[in-house]
């Protein structure tokens, strides 16, 4: 073969190989005081004591530091917690972030219908978190902590496939594609705390008198899968396609770690396969299908493990290490962890059927899409509680089987589109009902989270995932409320009873987007109906009395109900056996303060409250610079955007001036919903936004 011909042999292998990557580089530094439940840190929070104060009462016109010890000022309430503004300016926390992700793809073709492709990538960050306590804070005896704790998260994710793209006849289309995937997660954590400072205003470890190992985590992921994906089309009107992927995973067993899911699906496009030409509809689908997902275990889920007991604010209680004895040596150990795993955890599976449509009308003017869905998800792993006297306090286990049924459907229309503007308009709508169908035998029900007082959630069988639990008031069988002759408060019921149900009844959104000659506004409105949350904050402020919602707390109330017994906690009768009405006035203060009120000290019951929320959620203006004059640049596009988020919002079933947001979580995106600790407020968000590509 002669050179030239070599040469163009050599520029088509090139023309059919394309290699890509990417490197992005985030580094987040965040500075501030320590939020949260106040308890958490001794009453070292900003908030510890901020929501009990009157309105009326100027701190700033009162000291907050003591000038010779240079702790903190609190007036009356001092020794009971730190004033918020000495706790700002000496209680922080500090965290940076350093985050690198790195991708790279690789494809070629080798054949005109059969194609290679690489996809591999890192992702990781770590992060560098010092939260401190100076001397005189109400926590850690007053002396003075820093903690220090370093977190490293590394995921390394690659997929190899090779697909096959070939028309078989001139109606029939066939698609294959085959491959592999490996994905390794894992997680680092080291934390020391050091106790009693020697300089007041140098929050670092090697500024304390005694540092104490907090301990150190770590944990490692290994998934590999094989997979194939096959797709018949005929006619581009029908379309059948069928899945199937074997995982092994690290974190199952070696008998039960690899499993098999399979998926199977259809569309038909009907005005297509039955020549339907209309004006009005110019597109429908029909769809179903059928999907099998497997999902493996958190590590070290099969055996039992150890770890360091750290010790924290103070939390005395218990054995820490490490330890210090009489001869004044300290003496390093762990304890044994407070669950046992189980060797022969099996995976989880989720079933799923699902049937929909979509349809459009009036040349893509308006379209709308709707599907059902039916989901079983069983052999799902959690924590199930043991009895005390085992010496544990869960299994980690296979414990049920969890259902969510639902429909979710979407309408876009675009009303006007004329002379360069145009109007697009997007609502969606999701209801969704999750339902644990059963629990492993024996087992009532699964605690999924129970910090704070007596609230819990959990998951009982034939009930809703995630039900908040409490203490309830007493009623009589007709559902009266019981009150205390003597105190003229409600009395409490033994047993805690459902409280709440965080899952919202539906959601809606709704997305609106003009644009006109490079000009674009958007705007999204969220609606959420239902999902309750328990809330110390609200608590507090009907407890306390700060908010407008209970004032004239002097005036005295009378509680609708019956006076009841409380040592039997029956009704009292009169001679005639009828139930005695309340007739025993309270404070309004005593009504929202103390042991029988309806917030603070008072049953679990009346700290729940509807989370029904209209929301703005964001607001954009964007403009796109004309093309032209940027034609003799290398610059390809270039847009700067104008964007505030959580602009407002209106919670009909809060107490309406007490200004709490509903949407937050202590727990975040976690299993647990409905809970919320004195959490920081949430905030509006202002942005600009530059991007420009070459």
């Amino acid at each position: 073969m002669t050179a030239p011909a070599l040469a163009q042999v050599a520029r088509a292998n090139i023309n059919k190989l394309r290699v890509g990557g990417n490197v992005t580089y985030v580094n987040s530094n965040q500075q501030g005081p320590q939020f949260g439940a106040n308890n958490a840190i001794g009453n070292a929070s900003a908030f510890a004591r901020i929501m009990f104060m009157p309105r009326n009462l100027d701190l700033t016109g009162l000291p907050n530091t003591n000038p010779v010890t240079r702790g903190p000022a609190f007036g009356w309430l001092n020794g009971q917690a730190d004033n918020p503004y000495w706790s700002v300016a000496n209680n922080s926390y500090k965290s940076n972030v350093d985050r690198v992700a790195v991708t790279t793809n690789i494809g070629y073709d080798i054949l005109n219908w059969l194609n290679f492709s690489f996809n591999g990538g890192v992702n990781t960050y770590s992060d560098r978190r010092v939260t401190a306590v100076r001397p005189g804070s109400v926590a850690f005896q007053g002396a003075g902590n820093v903690i220090q704790d370093y977190l490293r998260n590394t995921e390394l994710e690659s997929t190899a496939l090779l697909t096959a793209d070939q028309n078989i006849t001139e109606d029939i289309s066939i698609k294959a594609i085959v491959g592999a995937n490996i994905n390794q997660r894992q997680f680092e954590s080291s934390s020391v705390s050091g106790n009693t400072y020697l300089q007041f205003d140098i929050d670092d470890i090697q500024n304390t008198r005694q540092v104490i190992n907090n301990g150190s985590g770590f944990s490692k992921r290994r998934l590999f899968g094989v997979l194939g994906d096959l797709t018949l089309g005929y006619k581009d009107f029908v379309y059948l396609n069928a899945t199937a992927r074997n995982d092994w995973s690290s974190t199952l067993p070696t008998v039960n770690r690899s499993f098999l899911y399979p998926s199977v699906s259809a569309s038909l496009i009907f005005t297509e396969a039955f020549g339907i030409e209309s004006n009005i509809l110019n597109m429908g689908k029909l769809r179903a299908g059928y999907a099998n997902a497997g999902n493996d275990a958190p590590p070290y889920s099969l055996i039992t493990t150890y770890g360091l007991q750290p010790f924290y604010g103070n939390n005395v209680g218990g054995t820490q290490f490490p330890i210090t004895p009489t001869n004044g040596n300290t003496v390093s150990g762990a304890a044994i962890g407070g669950f046992v795993g189980d060797p022969n955890l099996t995976p989880e599976f989720s079933k799923e059927i699902e049937v929909g449509t979509d349809l459009n009308f009036l040349k893509d003017r308006i379209i709308l899409s709707a599907t059902y869905y039916d989901k079983r998800t069983t052999n799902q792993i959690a924590n199930v509680p043991l009895p005390s006297a085992s010496g544990f306090t869960t299994y980690i286990t296979n414990f049920g089987e969890i259902s969510n049924k639902g429909i979710e459907g979407a309408l876009t229309v675009i009303p006007v589109d004329a002379g360069g503007f145009r109007w697009t308009s997007v609502a969606n709508f999701t209801r969704n009902r999750n339902i644990v169908e059963k629990l492993r035998e024996g087992v009532e029900q699964v605690v999924i989270a129970a910090n704070f007082g007596d609230i819990q959630a959990v998951h009982r069988p034939g009930q809703p995932y995630g039900l908040l639990i409490g203490s309830v008031a007493a009623r009589d069988n007709e559902g009266n409320l019981l009150i205390n002759p003597s105190t003229g408060r409600m009395l409490t019921a033994i047993n805690p009873e459902i409280v709440g149900n965080p899952n919202p009844d539906y959601t809606i959104g709704f997305i609106n987007t003009f644009t006109y000659k490079g000009l674009t506004l958007e705007g999204v409105i969220d609606f959420r109906k239902g999902g309750d949350i328990y809330s110390t904050t609200l608590q507090s402020y009907l407890g306390r009395g700060v908010t407008q919602d209970t004032e004239d707390r002097d005036k005295n109330v009378i509680i609708n109900g019956y006076l009841g017994n409380p040592g039997t906690l029956q009704p009292l009768t009169a001679a005639d056996g009828s139930k005695i009405p309340n007739n025993v006035a309270v404070s309004l203060n005593d009504y929202y303060f103390g042991t029988g009120s309806a917030a603070i000290n008072g049953a679990s019951e009346f700290s729940v409250f509807d989370g029904t929320t209209l929301r703005l959620r964001e607001i954009t203006l964007g403009y796109d610079l004309p093309a032209k004059l940027l034609a003799k640049t290398p610059i390809r596009g270039v847009n700067l955007s104008l964007s505030g988020r959580n602009l407002w919002w209106y919670a009909p079933n809060i107490p309406k001036y007490t200004n709490f947001d509903p949407e937050t979580s202590t727990f975040g995106a976690s299993n647990a919903q409905g809970f919320e600790f004195t959490n920081a407020p949430t905030a509006r968000r202002y942005g600009v936004n530059l991007r420009v590509n070459f």
